[in-house]
């Protein structure tokens, strides 16, 4: 069942190919598995993209509940299990939905593989990753719509706030797509609204108060990054300052705005202000971690952090305001006993506990979270209500559950998992996290480690505006204990009164992880198969809310009740506020640029024309002869599948050259007999020269071919530098990029650098290297892509490297060295006539000299 807002716009979508924006939590997988539906019900061939194995779970899903086609027109998943055979029987049947590894899928329509005039239609998930023109699934759009005009794309997404953060992103995704139509379905849509509004049920917005210590310390956070920002407005005068204020600087799109005004000035960028930009993502992690975790953790947290390389030359640690941060995580751990101040007169410097920054005359105060509390007293009223009605006829109206407890990743699952059992399990737990921070302190720092480096990892994604999980500790400041009670056996922390535990072993209270990466259709999904009768959101989340708005209308026959709990006058408040009145500008900006929107017309030959004339621009297509005639007088190319993922391959195309996809073992291009070419970006190169792979991927190149080269490819836009001129004296020692990259080209002297500045420039070189060699000279592929039984050349280099350095070997004679002898101990002791039939005269004489002539002895008489 879709509602009518669905409905309708699975109708735009079906009458006219376009990209469909839906709001956040409105059902867009509803929408998209609705649709495959109707394709599949046609019995004809339909390819997905994006679409991860979840999603396809989902879709299966969707299918059995609604039994609408047969089991096989169920959408299946190809990737490199499949061989070519298999995929082409598969191809071939001309139905159901195919859900294509995109490598695969280019090499299947370069090659033919595929039928591409069978396709009937593309669906295309996560379309706001099409605003780059370098993606692979860009690439595939246009080889399928080269081959089969008639193809449909249907495209959609739920990230209105990934196309408004540059020029026109939305127009250049239309282009991605070639679609000329696009479809707009915010929350304030009135169709969305007059549906949604029918049955809003009942919703609840708890706000909890914060701790003093919790206030105090989320202030001194934002006094810091409103330090950092202060110095960052002030050493960079040129950069656009009305984005860069404290609002902004809690999300993690804020990197992104700083980043992209930095970039064209990157290699002039001091030191400080790089780290300036580093310190403010600590803040902003430290300040989601302050409220997240539990003292204990959180205090765990900042210890990693200042035991952290990358924090050392932070300044906000150094700072007042960093010893603030310090000084209140401590509070909430420990306070100084009151019964210890004579000893505190007497010894000048107090004693620790071992292995722990903790003194011996402290008391602790573990300080649980207010929502604990809160929440323990909303599962109170809630069993109230449900034993005042039997439960047995809650389940006859439908009910499959009591309640569910919605958080936003594992950790928080396992913390609430122990918490709600009975009153006495927050401080039992914190009693738990204390001891193992005593007793294990490195592991504990560890772990702190790898979250803030999961955190870290997950920041990079800096299009994400989603408000990050809070929650706030408890403002009740137990009375002190002492800390040798806190470490007693882990036994007596165990008992529990099992008379006061609110069951987790029946099944009405569930927790379930709402994580970034399946929100959108999990909580959904959730809701619909457990049916729960109250729901309780322990971190606010618009998706979530929306989608109960969305399982309010289509369940109505079941009253829910809603409980959202959320911090008074706090940053997660504001950023959940923040979230949402984002995406409705994203939104409002959207429908303003479709009024003035440069409409893509997909006509035949105009895609092959505007290549040309972009590439021409860059001096692509003069320099060599290389246009969409010259396939036949020689413009094939080798390419690895892994290159798709870049422009490059696309430029190529473009310029008229016959790509063939295969799983490279020596290099990524390959032009002729004589160049082969291995690219690198730079923080590929980076991590090669310190592997030491680029070594052995260098090597190989050198054994294979006349003229190896190296790519070194710039992303574009930024300096054409390996480093920043503050930097270039730093980077002036035997480890750095540069020094390694000069001691590779003199052990490898045939090795040519190629220094390409963007993806047009290396076409510009590929299409000059290409026109400079003889047309159709390309080496055996499949001695490239496995090894050659056939010689023995390529089973033991390291003696063939050997045979190279002797007197009297050289590259002429090696390989019949190689296939006559099968030791470097055979042939030392061949005699030499035997050693001529293979060296030849002069040179067997000179290679047996060299073995059976005597060393002299150069330390003779030294020692006497």
């Amino acid at each position: 069942m879709i509602l009518e807002y669905e409905r309708l716009a699975l109708k735009e979508v079906e009458e006219q190919d376009g990209l469909c924006i839906v709001g956040k939590g409105l059902g867009v997988q509803r929408i998209i598995s609705k649709l495959v539906d109707n394709l599949c019900q046609q019995q004809k061939l339909i390819l997905g993209l994006r679409f991860s194995k979840d999603w396809l779970h989902s879709l299966e899903q969707w299918f059995l509940v609604n039994q609408d086609i047969e089991p096989h027109l169920y959408p299946r998943e190809i990737d490199a299990s499949y061989s070519r055979a298999e995929r082409q029987s598969i191809y071939h049947l001309e139905q159901g939905f195919l859900v294509v590894t995109s490598t695969i899928l280019v090499h299947d329509l370069l090659l033919k593989v595929i039928p591409a005039e069978k396709v009937s239609c593309m669906v295309v998930n996560e379309a706001e990753f099409l605003v780059d023109d370098s993606r692979i699934e860009c690439f595939i759009i246009r080889l399928l719509k080269e081959q089969n005009k008639k193809c449909s794309i249907k495209a959609f997404s739920e990230r209105a706030e990934w196309f408004t953060r540059g020029f026109h992103l939305v127009e250049k995704a239309m282009r991605n797509l070639k679609v000329t139509k696009l479809y707009l379905w915010p929350r304030f849509r009135v169709e969305v609204d007059q549906c949604l509004l029918k049955s809003s049920g009942q919703l609840v917005e708890l706000e909890v108060r914060q701790t003093p210590k919790m206030a105090s310390l989320s202030k001194a956070i934002l006094e810091a990054m409103g330090a950092c920002l202060v110095e960052l407005k002030r050493r960079n005068k040129s950069i656009d300052v009305s984005e860069l204020d404290i609002q902004n600087a809690l999300f993690k799109s804020f990197d992104f705005v700083i980043l992209k005004q930095l970039e064209p000035m990157w290699h002039n960028v001091s030191s400080y202000t790089k780290q300036l930009i580093r310190d403010l993502r600590t803040l902003r992690n430290i300040l989601t971690f302050s409220t997240k975790l539990n003292c204990v953790s959180f205090f765990n947290f900042l210890m990693a952090i200042t035991q952290s390389e990358d924090t050392s030359k932070s300044h906000w640690l150094m700072s007042k305001t960093g010893e603030k941060i310090f000084t209140f995580a401590k509070s909430r751990i420990y306070v100084k006993s009151k019964d210890n101040k004579d000893l505190e007169r007497k010894e000048k410097k107090p004693k620790f506990t071992s292995g722990s920054s903790i003194p011996l005359d402290m008391k602790v105060i573990l300080e649980p979270s207010p929502k604990w509390s809160v929440l323990h007293s909303l599962l109170q009223e809630i069993r109230a209500k449900t034993n005042g009605e039997k439960w047995d006829e809650m389940l006859s109206m439908g009910y499959g559950c009591r309640v569910i407890i919605f958080v936003k990743d594992v950790s928080t699952m396992i913390e609430l998992s122990e918490i709600v059992k009975d009153a006495k399990a927050p401080e039992e737990y914190l009693r738990k996290e204390f001891q193992k921070l005593m007793k294990s302190r490195d592991e504990a720092i560890a772990r702190a480690k790898r979250l803030l480096a999961k955190e870290i990892a997950d920041s990079e994604n800096f299009y994400g505006i989603e408000p990050e999980p809070v929650d706030k500790e408890n403002v009740q400041e137990k009375t002190g204990m002492d800390l040798a009670s806190y470490c007693s056996d882990e036994e007596t922390l165990g008992e529990k009164d099992s008379s006061r535990n609110l069951s987790l072993q029946v099944p009405d209270i569930e927790i379930v992880t709402l994580e970034a990466s399946t929100e959108s259709r999990k909580g959904l999904e959730v809701l619909e198969s457990l049916k729960p009768r109250f729901v309780i959101i322990y971190e606010p989340h618009n998706c979530l809310i929306r989608q109960l708005e969305v399982y309010q209308n289509e369940f109505t026959e079941l009253p829910l009740e809603v409980f959202c709990l959320v911090y008074e006058n706090s940053v997660e408040k504001d950023k959940f506020e923040k979230a949402l009145e984002y995406e409705a500008h994203s939104f409002e900006r959207l429908i303003r640029e479709k009024e003035n929107m440069v409409v893509f017309v997909d006509d035949e030959h105009s895609n092959v024309d505007q290549n040309r004339e972009d590439t021409s621009k860059f001096g692509i297509v003069e320099v060599g002869t290389l246009n969409r005639d010259s396939r036949k007088i020689g413009g094939r190319i080798y390419v690895d599948m892994r290159e798709f993922r870049s422009k490059l391959p696309q430029l190529l195309y473009d310029t008229g050259a016959e790509l063939i996809p295969v799983t490279l073992s020596i290099g990524d291009y390959i032009l002729s007999k004589s160049i082969f070419v291995e690219r690198k970006s730079l923080s590929d190169l980076t991590s090669s020269l310190q592997s030491g792979r680029l070594f052995s991927q260098v090597q190989q190149l050198c054994r294979h071919c006349r003229f190896p080269c190296l790519l070194i490819e710039f992303p574009p836009g930024k300096s054409f530098l390996l480093s920043s001129f503050s930097e270039l004296v730093k980077e002036l020692n035997p480890i750095s990029v540069l020094s390694r990259l000069v001691l590779l080209t003199i052990h490898f002297p045939l090795l040519r650098l190629i220094w390409c500045h963007s993806e047009y420039f290396c076409g510009s070189v590929f299409a000059a290297l290409k026109s400079s060699e003889p047309i159709d000279e390309l080496p055996e592929i499949d001695s490239l892509v496995q090894n050659d039984t056939d010689s023995k050349e390529y089973d033991n280099y390291s003696a063939v490297d050997l045979l190279l350095q002797l007197p009297g070997v050289h590259e002429r004679n090696v390989q019949n060295i190689v296939n006559k002898f099968n030791s470097i101990q055979e042939l030392c002791n061949a005699d030499e006539d035997e050693l001529e039939t293979t060296f030849g005269s002069n040179n067997a004489k000179i290679f047996y000299e060299f073995v059976h002539s005597t060393a002299p002895n150069l330390y003779e008489g030294q020692f006497k």
